[in-house]
């Protein structure tokens, strides 16, 4: 998914700039012309901590489960360093979930 992309970009503190978002949506095996502009939007907007660690707008715990899965699902393509960053906004939405609906 384009999300998880830009959520491993982050996590190795790569940047995706609106030119070279293109190349790296084609890598990744988009070929449709938004792609890469949907990365780009996806990457700057999860640059924002609180946009890593806050419950999803609008907020159903359904939002907020998908939201864990969605960065579980990068782990396995981050080195040790890297973990710990992902690892540590996993906890917080974790700990977002237990607290609101739990």
């Amino acid at each position: 998914k384009v999300k998880q992309i830009a959520l491993i970009h982050i996590y190795k503190q790569s940047t995706i700039s609106r030119e070279n978002a293109d190349e790296i949506a084609f890598y990744a095996g988009y070929k449709n012309k938004k792609s890469g502009e949907g990365l780009f939007q996806d990457y700057s907007f999860f640059t924002s901590v609180s946009n890593r660690n806050e419950e999803p707008t609008p907020t159903t715990i359904i939002k907020l489960k998908n939201k864990i899965k969605l960065f579980e699902s990068v782990l396995s393509h981050l080195n040790e360093e890297e973990l710990v960053r992902a690892i540590k906004d996993i906890d917080i939405l974790k700990r977002l979930l237990v607290e609101n609906y739990h």
